[in-house]
């Protein structure tokens, strides 16, 4: 999935790049999400996570089961909000409302689609890690190694969630990475560098503003552990 977006500046592109991601869409999408602390829009969400989605595309083959468990939570979601209970599905916090209410909020399947509060989680704590990485991916040099900083962040926020085998998957993953310089080109192929990590850095703090919210109603709604 490549970014088509016909409004971006052309100014810094260059002809011999592959196309990447669009990461000032990815930080408006979820910018726009957050209404208030009280109100996260699913649809902006879902927008959010599709540029997200491209992100992983880019990181190697290895990566490609992220790729893959992002793109079915996606369908999941999307089939809630398209389905005949839909307005139900408008924020976050009015489908697990709903779902809690309806008795299906654990749900692993309903028909054979999971809850979208069971499916929601998993979107929201892989966010933990997108953000720390985009923040420490900001802040670091050209010397640095990709493959630190995503092991890193991955260790500090989703590997306590992951039984052993697939935290050691990850592990050999993240060092087929491409270089840091490589995988910005990759992501820099609208802007330069500085204007990406800028990006990066604003996206990480919007992301960082949805997960807050989205953390407190898990905890306060007593589905932070859902199975």
């Amino acid at each position: 999935m490549e970014s088509n977006d016909s409004n971006v500046d052309h100014h810094h592109n260059s002809s011999n790049k592959p196309a990447g991601i669009d990461v000032g869409r990815m930080r408006d999408g979820f910018t726009r999400a957050r209404v208030s602390s009280d109100e996260c829009l699913l649809d902006e969400y879902i927008a959010a996570y599709k540029e997200l989605f491209n992100f992983f595309a880019l990181m190697g083959k290895l990566f490609a089961f992220a790729s893959l468990e992002i793109s079915s939570k996606i369908a999941v979601l999307e089939h809630h909000r398209n389905s005949s209970v839909g307005e139900h599905y408008r924020t976050a916090q009015s489908m697990i409302q709903y779902e809690i209410k309806e008795g299906i909020a654990s749900s692993g399947e309903k028909g054979k689609y999971a809850s979208g509060t069971r499916t929601l989680l998993r979107l929201h704590r892989a966010t933990n890690y997108i953000f720390e990485f985009f923040e420490r991916l900001s802040k670091s040099h050209d010397d640095d190694k990709a493959s630190d900083i995503a092991y890193d962040a991955y260790h500090d926020t989703m590997a306590k969630f992951h039984p052993w085998i697939v935290r050691k998957a990850v592990g050999l993953a993240v060092y087929i990475l491409p270089s840091r310089k490589s995988l910005m080109d990759k992501v820099c192929t609208q802007k330069t560098n500085e204007e990406a990590l800028q990006e990066m850095a604003e996206a990480s703090q919007a992301m960082r503003l949805v997960y807050g919210d989205l953390q407190e109603l898990y905890k306060s709604t007593d589905m932070i552990n859902c199975p």
